[in-house]
């Protein structure tokens, strides 16, 4: 059993139940998902961090959108685990999530983007 916490930073779930849900959002050609990336990385306040990568296809409501959204998502080990694995954790919050990628969409014959709605597309699914 998993569960997700929401705390003043934002939300903890477990990787694993994460993924399921995410797994559950998926249909037909609207599909999601997540993978810890191997390597930690500098975050924006110089701390080596790890994180978890979160992918949408974006297929939209609207038609046009060329390419999938992916954002990054802090990710903890849990101490005290007995299992030679440790239980991983995604951070996510409205601070915390941050794009890999522009969702590219075509209007009037131009490519455009909109990092708002990008964030919108991806923030507000995942937090429901």
């Amino acid at each position: 059993m998993g569960y997700s916490y929401e705390l003043n930073s934002g939300y903890f779930v477990s990787l694993e139940t994460f993924a399921v849900h995410l797994m559950q959002m998926s249909h037909d050609d609207h599909q999601w998902g997540v993978v810890p990336i191997p390597s930690i990385f500098q975050s924006t306040d110089q701390e080596p961090r790890s994180y978890a990568l979160v992918g949408c296809s974006n297929p939209g409501a609207a038609p046009g959108y060329l390419n999938a959204l992916c954002f990054i998502l802090p990710l903890v080990a849990l101490g005290g685990n007995a299992r030679s694995q440790p239980e991983l954790v995604v951070s996510f919050s409205s601070r915390s999530i941050r794009p890999l990628t522009k969702g590219l969409y075509i209007e009037d014959g131009a490519v455009m983007y909109d990092p708002v709605e990008d964030w919108e597309r991806v923030w507000y699914p995942i937090k429901r």
